[in-house]
Protein backbone atom coordinates (compact mmCIF):
# COMPACT_ATOMS: atom_id res chain seq x y z
CA UNK A 1 0.00 0.00 0.00
CA UNK A 2 2.83 2.39 -0.90
CA UNK A 3 4.50 4.51 1.85
CA UNK A 4 1.33 5.51 3.92
CA UNK A 5 1.67 1.96 5.72
CA UNK A 6 4.19 0.17 4.41
CA UNK A 7 2.04 -2.68 4.25
CA UNK A 8 -1.87 -3.00 4.08
CA UNK A 9 -4.40 -0.97 5.61
CA UNK A 10 -5.32 -3.69 7.78
CA UNK A 11 -2.17 -3.21 10.27
CA UNK A 12 -4.11 0.45 10.50
CA UNK A 13 -3.66 1.11 14.49
CA UNK A 14 -4.46 4.28 16.59
CA UNK A 15 -1.43 6.88 16.84
CA UNK A 16 1.17 4.71 18.00
CA UNK A 17 0.18 4.54 21.25
CA UNK A 18 2.18 4.07 24.29
CA UNK A 19 1.31 1.09 26.42
CA UNK A 20 -1.78 1.69 28.25
CA UNK A 21 -2.67 4.65 26.10
CA UNK A 22 -6.05 4.74 25.10
CA UNK A 23 -6.63 8.10 23.58
CA UNK A 24 -8.33 8.54 20.06
CA UNK A 25 -7.55 12.17 18.54
CA UNK A 26 -10.32 13.77 16.59
CA UNK A 27 -7.75 13.66 13.69
CA UNK A 28 -4.72 12.66 13.03
CA UNK A 29 -3.22 13.82 9.66
CA UNK A 30 -1.35 11.27 7.01
CA UNK A 31 1.22 13.37 4.68
CA UNK A 32 3.41 11.42 2.77
CA UNK A 33 6.60 10.71 4.38
CA UNK A 34 10.19 12.69 4.01
CA UNK A 35 11.38 9.85 1.63
CA UNK A 36 8.77 10.22 -0.81
CA UNK A 37 9.46 14.19 -0.97
CA UNK A 38 12.99 13.44 -2.26
CA UNK A 39 12.76 13.48 -5.76
CA UNK A 40 10.99 16.67 -5.68
CA UNK A 41 13.27 18.13 -3.35
CA UNK A 42 16.01 17.36 -5.30
CA UNK A 43 14.77 19.36 -8.38
CA UNK A 44 14.39 22.43 -6.16
CA UNK A 45 18.51 21.85 -5.98
CA UNK A 46 18.68 21.86 -9.97
CA UNK A 47 16.22 24.76 -10.95
CA UNK A 48 17.25 26.72 -7.60
CA UNK A 49 13.42 28.46 -8.08
CA UNK A 50 11.80 28.08 -4.70
CA UNK A 51 8.51 30.24 -5.27
CA UNK A 52 7.24 32.44 -7.81
CA UNK A 53 4.67 29.89 -10.13
CA UNK A 54 7.72 27.61 -9.84
CA UNK A 55 8.34 24.00 -11.88
CA UNK A 56 6.76 21.93 -9.38
CA UNK A 57 3.65 24.07 -8.36
CA UNK A 58 3.09 24.28 -12.44
CA UNK A 59 2.90 20.33 -12.43
CA UNK A 60 0.92 19.88 -9.72
CA UNK A 61 -1.93 23.02 -11.00
CA UNK A 62 -1.62 20.59 -14.02
CA UNK A 63 -1.80 17.47 -12.05
CA UNK A 64 -4.83 19.20 -9.96
CA UNK A 65 -6.67 20.12 -13.29
CA UNK A 66 -7.10 16.48 -14.68
CA UNK A 67 -7.90 15.13 -11.36
CA UNK A 68 -11.17 17.90 -11.53
CA UNK A 69 -11.12 16.95 -15.16
CA UNK A 70 -10.45 21.09 -16.72
CA UNK A 71 -7.87 22.65 -18.86
CA UNK A 72 -4.41 23.18 -17.10
CA UNK A 73 -4.75 27.00 -17.23
CA UNK A 74 -8.50 26.40 -15.03
CA UNK A 75 -6.15 26.04 -11.73
CA UNK A 76 -4.30 28.73 -9.61
CA UNK A 77 -2.68 27.45 -6.77
CA UNK A 78 -2.68 29.61 -3.12
CA UNK A 79 -1.08 29.67 -0.20
CA UNK A 80 -3.48 28.63 1.57
CA UNK A 81 -7.73 27.80 1.06
CA UNK A 82 -8.45 31.21 3.09
CA UNK A 83 -5.83 32.77 0.12
CA UNK A 84 -8.13 30.78 -2.67
CA UNK A 85 -11.21 33.06 -1.14
CA UNK A 86 -9.35 36.42 -1.07
CA UNK A 87 -7.75 35.95 -4.23
CA UNK A 88 -11.48 34.87 -6.16
CA UNK A 89 -13.18 38.00 -4.21
CA UNK A 90 -10.28 40.37 -5.35
CA UNK A 91 -10.17 39.06 -8.89
CA UNK A 92 -14.05 39.20 -9.08
CA UNK A 93 -14.64 42.63 -7.75
CA UNK A 94 -11.29 44.76 -7.04
CA UNK A 95 -12.43 44.67 -3.05
CA UNK A 96 -14.77 46.80 -1.39
CA UNK A 97 -12.30 49.67 -0.35
CA UNK A 98 -9.27 51.05 -1.16
CA UNK A 99 -7.50 53.35 -3.95
CA UNK A 100 -8.90 52.39 -7.43
CA UNK A 101 -12.34 51.69 -7.08
CA UNK A 102 -13.61 48.22 -6.28
CA UNK A 103 -17.22 47.79 -5.77
CA UNK A 104 -19.15 49.99 -3.99
CA UNK A 105 -21.51 47.44 -3.02
CA UNK A 106 -21.19 46.34 0.72
CA UNK A 107 -22.10 43.04 1.66
CA UNK A 108 -21.18 39.66 0.58
CA UNK A 109 -23.86 36.91 1.59
CA UNK A 110 -22.30 33.65 3.39
CA UNK A 111 -24.17 31.39 5.43
CA UNK A 112 -22.79 31.34 9.37
CA UNK A 113 -22.55 27.75 9.16
CA UNK A 114 -19.24 27.31 8.29
CA UNK A 115 -15.68 27.89 9.64
CA UNK A 116 -14.62 31.20 10.31
CA UNK A 117 -12.41 32.05 7.20
CA UNK A 118 -14.81 32.27 4.96
CA UNK A 119 -16.00 35.33 6.63
CA UNK A 120 -12.47 36.27 7.54
CA UNK A 121 -11.93 36.40 3.61
CA UNK A 122 -14.87 38.37 2.70
CA UNK A 123 -13.92 41.54 5.52
CA UNK A 124 -10.30 40.73 4.65
CA UNK A 125 -11.14 41.81 0.98
CA UNK A 126 -13.39 45.08 2.07
CA UNK A 127 -16.64 43.45 2.50
CA UNK A 128 -19.28 42.85 5.34
CA UNK A 129 -20.25 39.62 5.88
CA UNK A 130 -24.22 39.24 5.76
CA UNK A 131 -24.92 35.86 7.39
CA UNK A 132 -27.72 33.95 6.26
CA UNK A 133 -29.23 30.70 7.12
CA UNK A 134 -29.05 27.07 5.48
CA UNK A 135 -31.01 24.26 4.09
CA UNK A 136 -31.90 21.63 7.16
CA UNK A 137 -31.75 18.91 3.86
CA UNK A 138 -28.57 19.11 2.12
CA UNK A 139 -27.31 21.79 5.02
CA UNK A 140 -26.08 24.44 2.14
CA UNK A 141 -27.81 28.74 1.75
CA UNK A 142 -30.19 28.24 -1.16
CA UNK A 143 -30.27 31.10 -3.80
CA UNK A 144 -33.76 31.41 -3.11
CA UNK A 145 -33.02 32.91 0.63
CA UNK A 146 -30.16 35.02 -0.83
CA UNK A 147 -33.09 36.72 -2.96
CA UNK A 148 -35.49 37.19 0.35
CA UNK A 149 -33.03 39.35 1.71
CA UNK A 150 -33.79 43.21 1.51
CA UNK A 151 -30.83 45.53 0.75
CA UNK A 152 -30.43 43.32 -2.77
CA UNK A 153 -28.57 46.44 -4.50
CA UNK A 154 -25.88 46.48 -1.35
CA UNK A 155 -24.74 42.84 -2.70
CA UNK A 156 -21.46 42.63 -3.97
CA UNK A 157 -20.63 39.00 -3.74
CA UNK A 158 -22.27 35.48 -2.62
CA UNK A 159 -20.33 32.87 -1.16
CA UNK A 160 -22.15 30.05 -1.08
CA UNK A 161 -20.34 27.30 1.21
CA UNK A 162 -19.64 23.29 0.83
CA UNK A 163 -20.56 21.91 4.11
CA UNK A 164 -17.80 19.32 5.51
CA UNK A 165 -16.73 19.02 1.61
CA UNK A 166 -20.98 18.50 0.63
CA UNK A 167 -21.04 18.83 -3.03
CA UNK A 168 -22.36 21.95 -4.15
CA UNK A 169 -23.51 22.40 -7.80
CA UNK A 170 -23.22 24.76 -10.26
CA UNK A 171 -25.89 24.61 -12.34
CA UNK A 172 -28.90 27.01 -9.45
CA UNK A 173 -25.55 29.68 -8.87
CA UNK A 174 -24.89 29.83 -12.38
CA UNK A 175 -28.69 30.41 -12.57
CA UNK A 176 -28.51 33.31 -9.60
CA UNK A 177 -25.48 34.88 -11.27
CA UNK A 178 -27.08 34.99 -14.52
CA UNK A 179 -30.39 36.52 -13.39
CA UNK A 180 -28.83 39.49 -10.73
CA UNK A 181 -25.30 39.85 -12.27
CA UNK A 182 -24.28 39.25 -8.71
CA UNK A 183 -20.69 37.50 -8.45
CA UNK A 184 -20.35 34.07 -6.88
CA UNK A 185 -17.61 32.29 -5.36
CA UNK A 186 -18.46 28.36 -4.07
CA UNK A 187 -16.04 27.75 -0.52
CA UNK A 188 -15.41 24.69 -1.26
CA UNK A 189 -12.53 23.71 1.54
CA UNK A 190 -13.03 20.05 2.41
CA UNK A 191 -14.44 19.17 -1.42
CA UNK A 192 -11.38 17.49 -3.22
CA UNK A 193 -12.00 13.95 -2.30
CA UNK A 194 -16.17 14.52 -3.04
CA UNK A 195 -15.57 15.74 -6.15
CA UNK A 196 -12.46 13.88 -7.29
CA UNK A 197 -14.33 11.11 -7.98
CA UNK A 198 -16.92 13.17 -10.45
CA UNK A 199 -16.93 16.95 -10.58
CA UNK A 200 -18.77 17.16 -13.30
CA UNK A 201 -21.33 19.04 -12.19
CA UNK A 202 -19.80 20.97 -9.48
CA UNK A 203 -16.60 22.44 -11.51
CA UNK A 204 -17.41 24.85 -14.03
CA UNK A 205 -17.78 29.00 -14.54
CA UNK A 206 -18.01 29.93 -11.09
CA UNK A 207 -14.57 29.45 -9.34
CA UNK A 208 -14.13 26.81 -6.10
CA UNK A 209 -11.80 27.75 -3.62
CA UNK A 210 -10.49 24.22 -2.15
CA UNK A 211 -8.20 24.06 0.89
CA UNK A 212 -5.74 21.53 0.89
CA UNK A 213 -4.94 21.70 4.71
CA UNK A 214 -3.52 18.74 6.42
CA UNK A 215 -6.68 17.90 8.23
CA UNK A 216 -8.44 17.57 4.98
CA UNK A 217 -9.12 14.31 3.25
CA UNK A 218 -6.96 15.35 0.56
CA UNK A 219 -4.19 17.49 2.22
CA UNK A 220 -0.81 19.26 1.93
CA UNK A 221 -0.08 20.60 5.02
CA UNK A 222 -1.11 23.76 4.19
CA UNK A 223 -2.58 25.32 0.39
CA UNK A 224 -4.95 26.43 -1.22
CA UNK A 225 -6.87 25.84 -5.32
CA UNK A 226 -8.92 27.93 -7.10
CA UNK A 227 -10.85 25.77 -9.79
CA UNK A 228 -12.99 27.32 -12.96
CA UNK A 229 -13.35 27.15 -16.19
CA UNK A 230 -13.27 30.81 -17.26
CA UNK A 231 -9.17 30.70 -17.76
CA UNK A 232 -8.84 34.31 -17.73
CA UNK A 233 -10.52 34.47 -14.54
CA UNK A 234 -7.89 32.01 -13.08
CA UNK A 235 -4.84 34.36 -15.00
CA UNK A 236 -6.33 36.98 -12.60
CA UNK A 237 -6.58 34.90 -9.62
CA UNK A 238 -3.12 34.19 -9.95
CA UNK A 239 -2.08 37.81 -10.66
CA UNK A 240 -3.99 38.90 -7.28
CA UNK A 241 -1.74 36.49 -5.21
CA UNK A 242 1.15 37.98 -7.16
CA UNK A 243 0.97 41.73 -5.66
CA UNK A 244 -1.18 42.91 -8.95
CA UNK A 245 2.08 42.04 -11.09
CA UNK A 246 0.34 41.17 -14.35
CA UNK A 247 3.48 40.52 -16.75
CA UNK A 248 5.32 43.44 -15.35
CA UNK A 249 6.62 44.75 -11.87
CA UNK A 250 3.44 47.05 -11.45
CA UNK A 251 0.86 46.46 -9.02
CA UNK A 252 -1.91 46.73 -11.46
CA UNK A 253 -5.17 45.51 -8.97
CA UNK A 254 -6.11 45.13 -5.32
CA UNK A 255 -3.81 42.33 -4.67
CA UNK A 256 -1.28 40.37 -1.57
CA UNK A 257 0.92 37.64 -1.52
CA UNK A 258 -0.73 34.27 -1.53
CA UNK A 259 1.05 32.28 -3.63
CA UNK A 260 1.74 28.60 -2.91
CA UNK A 261 5.39 27.69 -1.90
CA UNK A 262 7.47 25.41 -4.38
CA UNK A 263 7.84 23.25 -1.06
CA UNK A 264 4.61 23.50 -0.37
CA UNK A 265 4.25 21.64 -4.23
CA UNK A 266 6.08 19.15 -3.87
CA UNK A 267 4.20 17.56 -0.42
CA UNK A 268 1.45 18.07 -2.99
CA UNK A 269 3.16 16.06 -5.87
CA UNK A 270 4.19 13.51 -3.34
CA UNK A 271 0.16 13.86 -1.89
CA UNK A 272 -1.00 13.22 -5.14
CA UNK A 273 1.17 10.23 -5.80
CA UNK A 274 -0.48 8.40 -2.85
CA UNK A 275 -3.81 9.47 -3.07
CA UNK A 276 -5.56 6.22 -4.56
CA UNK A 277 -3.82 4.62 -1.41
CA UNK A 278 -4.78 7.16 0.71
CA UNK A 279 -8.18 7.04 -0.66
CA UNK A 280 -8.45 3.76 -0.48
CA UNK A 281 -7.99 3.84 3.57
CA UNK A 282 -10.40 6.46 4.22
CA UNK A 283 -13.44 4.77 2.46
CA UNK A 284 -12.79 1.53 4.36
CA UNK A 285 -12.10 3.78 7.76
CA UNK A 286 -15.87 5.27 6.67
CA UNK A 287 -17.03 1.60 5.81
CA UNK A 288 -15.98 0.49 8.80
CA UNK A 289 -17.65 3.59 10.62
CA UNK A 290 -21.38 2.39 9.07
CA UNK A 291 -20.79 -1.39 10.17
CA UNK A 292 -20.09 -0.63 13.31
CA UNK A 293 -22.99 2.12 14.35
CA UNK A 294 -25.62 -0.01 12.23
CA UNK A 295 -24.29 -2.72 14.81
CA UNK A 296 -25.31 -0.77 17.75
CA UNK A 297 -28.67 0.96 15.66
CA UNK A 298 -27.45 4.17 14.87
CA UNK A 299 -26.45 4.71 11.17
CA UNK A 300 -28.93 6.51 10.44
CA UNK A 301 -27.68 9.85 12.40
CA UNK A 302 -24.32 9.15 11.08
CA UNK A 303 -22.60 10.98 8.36
CA UNK A 304 -19.68 9.90 7.02
CA UNK A 305 -17.51 10.04 3.29
CA UNK A 306 -18.56 10.11 0.74
CA UNK A 307 -21.14 12.00 1.39
CA UNK A 308 -18.54 14.83 2.84
CA UNK A 309 -15.16 14.70 2.99
CA UNK A 310 -12.58 11.74 3.54
CA UNK A 311 -11.75 13.98 6.72
CA UNK A 312 -14.31 14.14 8.94
CA UNK A 313 -17.00 11.96 10.30
CA UNK A 314 -20.51 13.44 11.74
CA UNK A 315 -23.28 12.36 13.97
CA UNK A 316 -26.52 13.89 14.22
CA UNK A 317 -27.76 14.47 17.66
CA UNK A 318 -31.49 14.37 18.50
CA UNK A 319 -30.92 17.82 20.62
CA UNK A 320 -27.87 19.96 22.53
CA UNK A 321 -28.63 17.95 25.54
CA UNK A 322 -28.61 14.12 23.43
CA UNK A 323 -24.68 16.22 22.39
CA UNK A 324 -24.21 16.80 25.57
CA UNK A 325 -24.40 13.24 26.11
CA UNK A 326 -22.49 12.01 23.66
CA UNK A 327 -19.23 14.25 23.93
CA UNK A 328 -19.65 13.47 27.71
CA UNK A 329 -19.49 9.22 26.99
CA UNK A 330 -16.69 9.38 24.56
CA UNK A 331 -14.67 11.80 26.90
CA UNK A 332 -14.77 9.31 29.12
CA UNK A 333 -13.79 6.41 27.16
CA UNK A 334 -10.57 9.06 26.12
CA UNK A 335 -12.23 9.86 22.62
CA UNK A 336 -12.11 13.11 21.32
CA UNK A 337 -15.04 14.96 19.15
CA UNK A 338 -15.22 18.45 18.15
CA UNK A 339 -18.35 20.75 16.87
CA UNK A 340 -16.39 21.66 14.02
CA UNK A 341 -18.34 25.08 13.42
CA UNK A 342 -18.92 26.19 17.21
CA UNK A 343 -22.30 27.83 17.43
CA UNK A 344 -21.77 29.43 13.50
CA UNK A 345 -20.09 32.36 12.48
CA UNK A 346 -22.52 34.70 13.81
CA UNK A 347 -22.19 33.76 17.44
CA UNK A 348 -18.00 34.50 17.35
CA UNK A 349 -17.18 37.52 19.14
CA UNK A 350 -15.50 38.95 16.01
CA UNK A 351 -18.59 38.74 14.23
CA UNK A 352 -20.98 39.30 17.24
CA UNK A 353 -22.58 42.83 15.14
CA UNK A 354 -22.78 41.39 11.68
CA UNK A 355 -25.85 41.96 8.99
CA UNK A 356 -27.87 38.47 9.87
CA UNK A 357 -30.96 37.25 8.76
CA UNK A 358 -32.68 34.10 10.72
CA UNK A 359 -30.59 31.39 11.54
CA UNK A 360 -33.22 29.27 13.44
CA UNK A 361 -31.62 26.06 11.18
CA UNK A 362 -28.08 26.92 11.97
CA UNK A 363 -28.12 26.83 15.27
CA UNK A 364 -29.90 23.79 15.93
CA UNK A 365 -28.02 22.49 13.71
CA UNK A 366 -24.53 23.63 15.00
CA UNK A 367 -26.01 22.41 18.42
CA UNK A 368 -25.81 18.71 18.15
CA UNK A 369 -23.60 17.87 15.42
CA UNK A 370 -21.12 16.03 16.73
CA UNK A 371 -17.57 15.25 15.20
CA UNK A 372 -16.15 11.82 15.65
CA UNK A 373 -12.50 10.46 15.25
CA UNK A 374 -11.64 10.29 11.59
CA UNK A 375 -8.48 9.67 9.98
CA UNK A 376 -6.68 6.97 7.54
CA UNK A 377 -5.42 4.27 10.22
CA UNK A 378 -8.39 4.63 12.57
CA UNK A 379 -8.22 1.02 13.72
CA UNK A 380 -11.03 -1.25 13.85
CA UNK A 381 -11.45 -1.58 17.20
CA UNK A 382 -10.95 2.27 17.75
CA UNK A 383 -14.28 2.70 15.80
CA UNK A 384 -15.94 0.20 17.47
CA UNK A 385 -14.98 1.91 20.32
CA UNK A 386 -16.46 5.07 19.46
CA UNK A 387 -19.71 3.59 18.25
CA UNK A 388 -20.42 2.16 21.67
CA UNK A 389 -20.08 5.42 23.45
CA UNK A 390 -22.01 7.23 21.49
CA UNK A 391 -24.94 4.66 21.97
CA UNK A 392 -24.33 4.47 25.45
CA UNK A 393 -24.79 8.23 25.51
CA UNK A 394 -28.29 7.56 23.60
CA UNK A 395 -29.35 4.84 26.30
Amino acid sequence: MSDLLNENSERSQAPAPEDGDRHLPVAYPLLPKAESLLPYLQLLDETRVYSNFGVLAQRLGDRLAAAMRVEPGCVALTASGTAALMAAILALTGGGVGIGGGSRKRYAVVPSFTFAASALAIELCGFTPYFVDIDPGDWQMSPAAVRSLPDQEQIALVMPVAPFGRRVTQAQWAAYREATGVPVIIDAAASFSCLEPDPADCVGDIPIALSLHATKGFGIGEGGALICRDQALVERVAWTTNFGFAGSRESAMASMNGKLSEYQAAVGLAALDQWPQKRLMLTEVASRYVAAFAAVGLTERLVTYPTVDAGYCLYVCENPEHAAAVGAALAADDIAHRFWYGGGVHTHAHFAQARRGGLAVSEDLTGRLVGLPMYPDLSRDGIERVARAVASARR
